[in-house]
């Protein structure tokens, strides 16, 4: 009979999903990565009421627009681009013991930046 063996911080299910449109002078992208519910320390029999501790799925989503402005009869090039990461403002959501007993959560909360590129 086969022994399943779970190893730490190895998801069963990882995903990532990404869409983009690109033209002439304008990009945008769209990314989804799912990660499945996973094991982060088994007990080696030091702890008395935690055999496990763990994490459970989480599922961020990130995306990117872009736009150039061509100017000065094509020789000079300049990009605004504006990323957004963690849109849906993803918990990680820790667990001990029992997916049903969560003792830590962690919120990076949703991050933006504005970039503007000169190229000569």
């Amino acid at each position: 009979m086969p022994i399943a063996i779970t190893l730490p911080y190895l998801s069963p299910v990882l995903a990532n999903v990404t869409a983009y449109l690109e033209g002439y002078s304008f990009s945008f992208r769209l990314s989804a990565t799912y990660r499945d519910s996973y094991i982060a320390r088994v007990d080696e029999g030091t702890l008395v009421d935690e055999d496990e501790t763990g994490f459970l799925p989480s599922l961020y989503l990130d995306g990117v627009i872009a736009y150039q402005i061509i100017a000065y009869q094509m020789t000079d090039n300049v990009e605004i681009r504006m990323e957004a990461t963690n849109l849906t403002n993803e918990r990680e959501i820790q667990y001990s013991d029992s997916t049903q007993r969560p003792y830590n959560t962690t919120v990076s909360g949703r991050n933006y930046s504005l970039s503007l590129a000169y190229r000569f």
